[in-house]
């Protein structure tokens, strides 16, 4: 699908990669707005594209939770996180996935107990074994981050 004279996924990239701009220069509200139309623009694409608009789409969604995180609206950020972990391991992105898992980390910590949700760790600890392969050094540290969250928040689920 096109949007104006250009196809869908170029304007889904050009408004991503401005708002992930104006996230760099501290302009939270721009880069919020920005990066939600890249949202909206990459969803009519049918199937969601191909691999790389996927990956277009996982990125976005990843910069809008660090906006939401930024203002902190934890359970936005939190929401936006798990579904960009749900498209990285579609794509099996080792390396993006490893990093959203510290960052969702990072985030229940600074959230804090009431945004916490024991359901989450549990799933988070499956993907990193699936993705990562057991005992593998992304794994150990996704196992860490993991535990590290829960400790900050003051939650027992191992």
């Amino acid at each position: 699908r096109s949007t104006g004279s250009f196809p869908a996924s170029i304007v889904g990239i050009v408004y991503a990669e401005c708002g992930r701009t104006l996230f760099l220069a501290a302009e939270l509200g721009p880069a919020r707005e920005k990066l939600t139309k890249a949202l909206n623009v990459f969803s009519l694409i049918p199937d969601g594209g191909d691999e790389a608009v996927k990956h277009q789409t996982a990125s976005a969604r990843s910069s809008l939770a660090r906006v939401h995180r930024r203002c902190q609206r934890f359970q936005e950020a939190l929401g936006q996180y798990l579904q960009a972990l749900q498209l990285f391991v579609e794509l099996d992105l080792r390396q993006a996935l490893a990093g959203i898992i510290t960052e969702w980390s990072e985030t229940i910590v600074e959230a804090g107990p009431d945004d916490f949700s024991a359901a989450i760790p549990a799933l988070l600890c499956e993907l990193a074994v699936g993705a990562f392969g057991e005992g593998s050094d992304l794994h150990v540290q996704a196992l860490k981050d993991i535990v590290e969250a829960c400790v900050g928040v003051g939650q027992r689920w191992v």
